[in-house]
């Protein structure tokens, strides 16, 4: 448990992180609250081989979720370093599955009305929205809306939609508008 932590510009009031290891399996957890509300929950169900110096994959099924509910978007900033000054809303519901070999993900993630300085490349995105939808079945990503402005101008748009198929993960087909 960390109380008042400080990741570049991000500022947590908690995390709380938590790992067993039972029948060579680990199970882990993360927490993470902003202004005294939890913005941020994942688990993991992992399995792999550990001893005293080492840990060893396991070909099982993995599993884990990450819930995000109408959280600040600011708490991207805490796992993505070239972000900053990050606003708007986040809404995260994934479930991973699989294998190591091939793992899966379903589920979605959704902002609105977000934006956020993308330190690396010099520009500011602001209106940012987007519902994006990852189906484990399909092993495709599904991009309803993705918008953004950057510039000046309410012109200095970008918009984005399609999917993209990874169903060959070495070869992925984009069909993006």
């Amino acid at each position: 448990v960390g109380r008042n932590l400080q990741y570049g510009n991000m500022q947590l009031d908690r995390v709380v992180a938590g790992a067993n290891y039972l029948n060579r399996r680990t199970d882990a957890t993360l927490e993470i609250y902003r202004h005294g509300v939890q913005s941020l929950l994942a688990s993991a169900s992992l399995p792999m081989d550990v001893e005293l110096f080492s840990a060893r994959l396991l070909d099982d099924s993995l599993s884990g979720s990450i819930r995000a509910d109408s959280t600040d978007f600011a708490i991207v900033e805490a796992f993505v370093p070239a972000v900053s000054n990050a606003q708007g809303r986040l809404f995260v519901s994934l479930d991973v599955g699989g294998t190591w070999k091939h793992p899966t993900l379903n589920g979605f993630v959704h902002m609105n009305d977000a934006q956020m300085a993308l330190n690396d490349l010099g520009i500011t995105l602001r209106g940012l929205n987007a519902e994006l939808t990852v189906s484990a079945a399909n092993d495709s990503l599904a991009i309803r809306r993705l918008e953004a402005i950057s510039g000046p101008s309410s012109s200095d748009r970008l918009a984005v939609g399609g999917f993209v198929d990874f169903s060959d993960r070495s070869n992925p087909r984009f069909d993006l508008t």
